[in-house]
């Protein structure tokens, strides 16, 4: 993907101020300063293209889905403006908010050819994916007190059928069978998926090796 000028790559667009800090926690663990700006409105005057990542918060996730879109899409385009070529969208690990929306409102930003490859699991928080089935210390989660949370609830565990409904564009699944058979294999089935016409794609994870595997799938295909 060429360079659109700036001299960052990583942007993170996150839909709470919890969900920013954490990632930005996680990157500082490895090594990694990142810039968190906790403000959205303020992204253009304050991020510094100089920063190595760049993590925003859109306070998005009790929006509706139209707000929601609008201020993930502002947010990524200025932090496309600003030379991003990497673009992560940190959503809530219990699918709470409108995700469909805010995956869409990045992905029309990137570009045309933008795909997404969605993985909500956090498994050293006991929060996995299997079979297509979100899972919070081995309870489905539309019977977890999350699922009940009074501004964003959640009533579907089986996340395709729930991606299915707040999406646009065709989601697919990919199973825990490829994940463990490698990053080639999550890779060739992404591939499989994307010329059958989808353009988001769920994927499970029980581990962090698992996380480890289709990261690597992910950058070795080189899609925006």
């Amino acid at each position: 993907m060429p360079r659109r000028g700036g001299c960052f790559d990583n942007a993170v667009v996150a839909d709470d101020l919890t969900g920013a800090t954490t990632v930005g926690a996680l990157l500082a663990r490895i090594g990694v300063q990142p810039t968190v700006i906790l403000d959205h409105h303020q992204l253009a005057e304050v991020a510094n293209p100089d920063d190595e990542v760049i993590i925003v918060s859109t306070d998005s996730r009790p929006m509706p889905p139209e707000v929601a879109f609008g201020r993930v899409h502002t947010a990524s385009g200025v932090l496309r403006d600003l030379g991003a070529q990497h673009f992560s969208k940190r959503i809530d690990t219990t699918c709470r908010g409108c995700i469909g929306a805010e995956t869409e409102g990045m992905m029309t930003a990137v570009g045309d050819d933008a795909v997404a490859v969605i993985v909500p699991a956090m498994p050293q928080s006991n929060r996995v994916v299997a079979g297509g089935y979100s899972l919070i210390n081995s309870v489905l989660l539309s019977r977890t007190d999350v699922a009940r949370d009074i501004r964003t609830p959640v009533t579907e565990s089986h996340l395709p059928t729930l991606f299915r409904s707040q999406f646009s564009v065709p989601v697919a699944h990919v199973g825990l069978t490829d994940v463990v058979g490698g990053a080639d294999q999550v890779a060739a089935r992404l591939t499989e998926l994307r010329a059958a016409g989808n353009a988001a794609f769920l994927v499970d994870a029980v581990s962090l090796d698992d996380i480890d595997t289709i990261a690597q799938a992910v950058v070795g295909l080189g899609w925006e």
